[in-house]
């Protein structure tokens, strides 16, 4: 039944998108005569409910690298469906990695250059038989204590490191770079939750990209390239992916 799993509102805190895969009709068509539909329906439901999205999410939290990209390749060869939307995805992450990765190195030495610092308190201490540590301290930083009775000995030392985190990400769900450092707004990412599929009606090419008139959402059932949903960008690094630099 591993042909069958349906991949529910994942790379989302929120789990509000990206929405399941639809069973592919050749999935269906190949269902032996006695196999029973309310099976099918129970998954689905399954899938919608939150104790199986928690479920999911932890699963997929859990699993090695590894194991998620040899899942990936299963799920792509048993859902054909699927294979275009993944090529689309991973190429397009390709595609910005290197020039988002000069911009964000160029932005993280100007960051490490203006914001990394350290620094240390010269530490006071003296003799006590012979001089008492206020005395010490008076004469380093000429404080004004003719009438301090004690003050403590003054030995500390302190370092800061700054460490800049990464400015730039790319966006799992529409695929753009983004500014992590900037004013963020619940409309800021426009996508498609669904997958393309060949629209049958009008299908003649195989090429999304320079005929995506050919194709549909499976989201939507339109052929608009621009999103059905909006929401937040979700940077690839908080979802296990690596972070450019």
């Amino acid at each position: 039944m591993s042909a069958f799993v349906s991949l529910s509102r994942f790379f989302t805190p929120s789990g509000s998108h990206p929405c399941s895969l639809d069973f592919p009709e050749s999935v269906i068509d190949s269902l032996p005569v006695d196999f029973d539909v309310t099976e099918v329906g129970h998954s689905l439901l399954t899938v919608e409910d939150p104790e199986f999205h928690e479920h999911l999410l932890s699963s997929v939290e859990a699993a090695s690298p590894e194991q998620l990209r040899a899942l990936v390749l299963q799920l792509a060869d048993e859902i054909p469906e699927l294979r275009w939307s993944l090529v689309q995805s991973l190429d397009s992450l390709k595609a910005s990695s290197k020039e988002i990765s000069e911009v964000s190195h160029i932005d993280m030495r100007s960051d490490a250059d203006s914001t990394e610092a350290s620094f240390s308190l010269e530490s006071v201490s003296t003799d006590s038989g012979s001089c008492p540590s206020w005395k010490s301290a008076c004469s380093v930083i000429n404080w004004d204590v003719n009438d301090i009775e004690d003050v403590p000995e003054i030995q500390s030392e302190v370092s800061v490191d700054v460490r800049p985190r990464p400015r730039w990400d790319i966006c799992v769900n529409c695929g753009q770079k983004f500014d992590m450092n900037a004013v963020r707004g619940p409309f800021e990412c426009c996508y498609h939750p669904g997958f393309l599929r060949k629209d049958v009606e009008r299908h003649k090419r195989c090429d999304p990209r320079s005929y995506p008139e050919d194709f549909i959402w499976r989201c939507c059932n339109e052929s608009d390239p621009e999103g059905c949903e909006t929401g937040y960008h979700i940077p690839a690094g908080d979802i296990g992916l690596p972070r450019l630099s």
